[in-house]
């Protein structure tokens, strides 16, 4: 996330001049309230952030998410593929596909069918290498989910369907954390 520019205006939001850096608890804020589900993994596929909204979509407590592998979303069917392709785009710096948002399935606790409009993009750390992989993620419009059971649902994986992350990923250090999610998930 790129800080927002010094336009002078600052001081009719009454925020005071210093538009460069936004606090640490702006950016956790940002991340705990965010409408999508949010998901980093690290460069192994071990979930280090999952939002409330996360929580919220796929049913599971970020208590739960965090420390765990990937695989608690993807099922089973799917899960050669993703990691062939996660790790294709964690050892090549880029994804497969760009900045498509693609129709996929996802686990869900409670056994039911869950499909989820999610695009994809690499965190990179100031020297470009990548450290993870970032998803943002929400339910599927019903007739998304009917094209996705036609065409099979293709695979939720970072290689084959996400969002290239292009130049270094600007985060606050608490992204790559865990975070606890506000109490009302989104």
């Amino acid at each position: 996330m790129a800080p927002a520019p010094d336009d002078d205006h600052s001081s009719d939001t009454g925020h005071g001049s210093d538009t460069d850096h936004l606090p640490d608890d702006v950016y956790r804020a940002i991340v705990d309230q965010v409408c999508e589900a949010l998901v980093f993994a690290d460069r192994d596929g071990v979930i280090r952030l999952w939002n409330a909204a996360a929580e919220a979509l796929f049913g599971v407590p970020a208590a739960q998410a965090i420390g765990s592998s990937l695989d608690i979303i993807i099922p089973e069917r799917f899960r050669a593929a993703h990691w062939k392709g996660y790790h294709a785009a964690i050892a090549n710096g880029q994804t497969r596909h760009g900045a498509q948002v693609r129709t996929t399935r996802a686990l869900h606790p409670d056994g039911g069918r869950l499909y989820v409009d999610m695009s994809f993009g690499l965190v990179c750390a100031g020297d470009g290498t990548p450290i993870g992989s970032i998803a943002m993620a929400r339910k599927a419009r019903p007739d998304a989910s009917a094209s996705a059971t036609q065409a099979g649902a293709s695979a939720p994986t970072a290689g084959a369907s996400a969002q290239t992350a292009g130049a270094s990923a600007q985060t606050a250090p608490s992204t790559a954390t865990p975070s606890s999610p506000s109490t009302p998930p989104a």
